[in-house]
């Protein structure tokens, strides 16, 4: 403190401006496939495309050419989805869906008729995509044969709303998060696991659902089938937070797998966010955990049941978009601090980080920056209040006595600040 300058608080010269941190790459939705190739999505201005890391290495590309990349449903997400040697993307300029061939470079119109869609999911054995499709009216998930030029039909219906279209690990059963007017999804939705077969036409026909999770006043989100097939994962409040649940399929058995009181989930204004996700053996579960604004990653052990905090190599303070590789126990995040520009990152189970993508040139040294310790505070009717308080701070000068206080209070029903770079 000796060697600083004496200046009165909010006359402190920074090096930190709209140019110094403005024009960052938007880095999303992480995915891989069973060659060990990963996805994302990647926004530049009013542009989206989605790029590829191949699993052997050589230079990061994009694969969906001068495509405008998007989901067309709520805020966003839900942009593509990955199979083994094909990915189907949203266009969100014609708002169809498009098939593409990273390894050929080639890519196919599917559909032309369609309104708004999000979500694409590919079956395991490659065949067909389940979607998220509104026409403005009516909701529905659909079913779209990617070998054949034939037309979406819709699979299921009913609900207003639709979200986290999953396939099981055979192809005969599915998964999904549904909800209704006037609720929102955070605050009541149900889960279904849904039987599907092939119809003697050709047509995936869904042949029975059963409820598994939420209803009224319990919100439920992400399902994640195993990938032996014998679980089926998701999230639920009904404890009062975001915690982990596995439903057993055979047996019906439910186990919470974790109970602290922390968030394991994000408000799902988006379409196909995800927070964990199996091992590829299913022996484990890897998923992010909130508490105080900051999140980390973490490790459960589904046999005996340890549980275990993953820490990286670099100071992160906040992750999203978590992606699993199904043919590896590498863990691709959006990892960010308040003095750290997000980066596409993958982990090692032993926390070994290695640096895919950066959203900046990262130019500004991270001493510049102010770095928010988590604090709380109970209001006069005993309302507990939790914020992040950013300290005045420059490496180059001091003053005397108390700063002001700038508050910020976020705006909407499910609105938090995070320790990110903000």
């Amino acid at each position: 403190m000796a060697d600083k300058k004496n200046r009165p608080y909010g006359q402190w010269p920074s090096q930190i401006s709209a140019q110094t941190t403005g024009g960052l790459l938007d880095l999303s939705e992480t995915s891989w496939n069973m060659n060990g190739d990963l996805f994302w999505l990647e926004r530049e201005s009013s542009q989206a495309s989605i790029q590829m890391a191949a699993a052997e290495g050589g230079e990061i590309r994009c694969i969906s050419g001068s495509i405008n990349v998007g989901g067309g449903l709520f805020y966003g997400g839900g942009s593509f989805g990955v199979g083994k040697n094909r990915v189907l993307l949203v266009d969100k300029d014609s708002r169809q869906l498009i098939r593409v061939s990273p390894q050929k470079g080639t890519s196919t119109r599917l559909t032309t008729s369609l309104i708004n869609s999000a979500s694409p999911t590919i079956s395991p054995e490659g065949g067909t995509a389940l979607f998220v499709h509104s026409d403005g009216e009516q909701d529905a998930i659909y079913a779209l044969p990617l070998e054949e030029a034939e037309s979406p039909q819709p699979l299921i219906s009913g609900a207003d709303f639709y979200n986290y279209p999953r396939w099981h690990p055979d192809s005969g059963q599915v998964g999904w998060i549904s909800w209704d007017h006037p609720h929102l999804p955070w605050n009541t939705s149900r889960l279904w696991l849904g039987m599907v077969e092939t119809a003697q036409g050709g047509e995936l026909r869904l042949r029975s659902e059963s409820l598994i999770a939420g209803g009224e006043g319990i919100s439920v989100l992400q399902p994640e089938f195993s990938p032996d097939g014998k679980w089926l994962a998701y999230v639920s409040d009904q404890s009062g937070w975001w915690q982990i649940h596995c439903y057993h399929l055979a047996s019906g058995e439910d186990r919470q797998l974790t109970d602290i009181p922390a968030e394991h989930a994000l408000p799902p204004w988006l379409q196909n966010r995800n927070a964990y996700g199996f091992s590829p053996d299913s022996k484990r579960v890897y998923f992010l955990r909130n508490q105080d604004g900051h999140r980390s990653l973490w490790v459960k052990e589904l046999a005996g049941g340890e549980e275990s905090r993953i820490h990286l190599e670099e100071g992160y303070t906040w992750l999203d978009w978590f992606s699993i590789s199904p043919g590896s126990e590498k863990i691709a995040l959006i990892a960010s601090a308040s003095d750290q520009p997000p980066r596409l990152i993958t982990v090692s189970p032993s926390g070994k980080t290695t640096t895919i993508r950066r959203s900046s040139t990262e130019g500004l040294s991270k001493r510049h920056f102010s770095i928010p310790k988590p604090i709380s505070w109970t209001m006069p009717n005993d309302t507990p209040v939790k914020g992040l308080f950013y300290p005045p701070h420059n490496p180059d000068y001091q003053a005397d006595g108390l700063p002001p206080l700038l508050v910020m209070i976020h705006s909407g029903p499910t609105s938090q600040k995070f320790a990110e770079f903000s």
